[in-house]
Parts: C-alpha cells; structure tokens; sequence
C-alpha cells in the first residue's frame, strides 16, 4: 500500500505543475487566463482536482502600478490506457489591477481547455531496473470561454486584466524523468501558441521549462514527496492590430520547491516560486506565488 501510496505521489508530482499558471502571462499582458503547462505525463489514474492559486507584481515608471491574479481551477483526468491520459480543466479567475491610484477587477470563468499526454517510452515497469526513465509528449487547446475586455485601452488597463484570451489557444510539450530508488530528477518544457483574437489582440508565444528533484519518504499509512528545483519562463510579447504592446514582453528564472501528502484515495499538495531573474521591456518586480491542491482519485 506504502509503494501504491508513492506512486501515486510520483504521478501527481506532476499534477503539481499540472495547473501552474506561467509567470509573465498572468502578471505582464501575455495571457489572461491560467496557462495550464506542465499537465502530468504519467498519469495513470483518474482523478478530479481543486487548485487554488496567488500571484502578483508590482510595476515601476512614472506612475507605480500593481496586479493581482488568483484562481480557483477544477482539473478532471481520465486514464484511456497505460500510456495515453486525458484532462480537462476549467479555471474561475479574480483578477485586480491598480494604476495611479484607480483600481479595476475582474471575475470569472476562465479559458477552459483540454489536453491529451503520450507516453513515448517507459521501462518503468521492469522491477529490476535500479534506474528506469520515461520519455513523454502533450498538446491541448483553450478555448475562448473566458471574458477578453475589449476596452482594456479605454480603461487604462492591461488586457491580461481580463479573466480569458478571446482566441483559440495551443499548446505542446516534453517531459523526461529519470529515477533511482526513491529519488528522481525531472526535465520538463511547454510552449503555447495564442491566435489572434477578434479584437486584432494576439497574446505572446510562451515558452517555460523547469528542473526538479523529488525525494519519496514512506510513513505508516502515508507518503510524502518533497521537490525542489528551477523554472525558466519566455514570452515573446503581445501584439495589438500588429503593433507590439510594450509591457508583455520578457523572461524570468524562479526557484520552486514544494510538498506532496497522500493518504488513501486522497493528495494535498503546496508549491510556491521565488523569483530569482527577471528581464522585462518596462521595469516591473515580481513577487513569490504560491498554490494549494487537493486531489481526489477514483476506479
């Protein structure tokens, strides 16, 4: 049960990151709804996950400015077979931005989306392995169930204020693991593509990629998963009727750690980022984020 228990950890490590909106797009103007990058790739159990979610910035110029995005975001899993798994998710979002001392929030549903993980080789399951590793593909769609503001400009306000993209959004990526006993190292990389929304709004291409440790711990009738590693995020900029919105484009490094709990048919997790770099076209400071889960797993 202990062994079930820590794989089941080592799957939902992943679902950790399953839900983790990218940096730059929710804090400088490249995306509006929660980017879920980074969906498990070795999923292979059913589940239905709570997300709740916190992050922020603070701008500087002539006139100061800060934002805030929160989210609360229901993931579903579904295993087709041992190696291709399907998710769903829907993000509700409250966004809050304030600029020369006026403020101006938004609440709603998000962009909800789907997404489809592979895996293209495993050895995993050869117990006389001491080290075996797995190699996986994804992709997904968001769709423009989200509210774009399309008066961001008349409102003196950045258009990731708005709680969804207006477009049909893409996205791709890789992951490779490598473990030994009860540790693992793991390489993960996700981009997305945002088409050009009605308005002639067309969110940056984002890329993100992370490196992280996890260790298994065995307790009597529990395991944990402790992590810790880094995170690189790349945006290459918003465009408006094809004029590059200053603001939206730049890159960070942050360091990420958190904790994994299991017990029965039930996970909790916490993870947070401190950011560490950041290069961006207007002079803005990021803050630490941070997100709760809890996970439920069924037959």
């Amino acid at each position: 049960m202990i062994m079930r228990r820590l794989f089941t950890l080592a799957i939902l490590l992943n679902l950790i990151l399953m839900v983790k909106p990218l940096s730059a797009c929710d804090q400088c103007g490249c995306s509006s709804g929660a980017t879920f990058n980074n969906l498990s790739a070795f999923a292979t159990y059913n589940f239905i996950m709570l997300r709740l979610g916190y992050s922020s910035m603070q701008g500087y110029g002539d006139v100061g400015s800060f934002a805030l995005n929160t989210n609360a975001d229901i993931v579903g899993g579904y295993s087709l077979n041992t190696r291709l798994h399907i998710s769903a998710f829907l993000p509700v979002k409250y966004n809050y931005f304030e600029h020369d001392q006026n403020s101006h929030t938004t609440l709603g549903i998000g962009d909800a989306g789907f997404m489809a993980n592979y895996i293209l080789y495993s050895n995993s399951d050869k117990m006389m392995k001491r080290v075996s590793s797995t190699l996986s593909i994804r992709g997904g769609i968001e769709l423009p169930t989200g509210n774009f503001n399309e008066n961001f400009r008349a409102d003196d306000v950045p258009a990731a204020i708005s709680t969804g993209s207006g477009s049909f959004d893409f996205f791709w990526g890789l992951r490779y693991t490598i473990r030994s006993g009860n540790n693992a190292i793991t390489a993960d990389y996700i981009g997305k593509y945002n088409t050009e929304n009605a308005v002639a709004y067309q969110f940056g291409f984002q890329q993100s990629a992370n490196v992280y440790v996890t260790r298994s711990i065995k307790k009597t009738n529990a395991a944990w998963l402790p992590y810790a590693g880094v995170s690189g995020e790349f945006v290459s900029g918003d465009t408006y009727h094809d004029n590059f919105m200053t603001g939206t484009k730049g890159s960070n490094v942050s360091a990420m750690a958190g904790l994994e709990y299991a017990r029965t048919k039930w996970v909790f997790g916490a993870h947070t980022e401190i950011p560490l770099i950041s290069a961006y076209d207007t002079d803005i400071n990021l803050h630490p984020k941070a997100s709760l889960r809890m996970v439920h797993l069924f037959n």
